[in-house]
């Protein structure tokens, strides 16, 4: 359950500062797909 927690918190935290995440990706220079894998890996 604590990694669902974290990944709702992710989401939440991303929703709430406006930011995508293709945005993430830019900022710390990887792939698109790479932070969507990285997001579900917590589910």
């Amino acid at each position: 359950m604590l990694q669902n927690n974290i990944e709702l918190d992710l989401k939440t935290k991303l929703i709430e500062s406006g930011t995508t995440q293709t945005e993430v990706a830019e900022k710390v220079g990887v792939s698109l797909a790479y932070v969507k894998s990285s997001a579900t890996m917590w589910s």
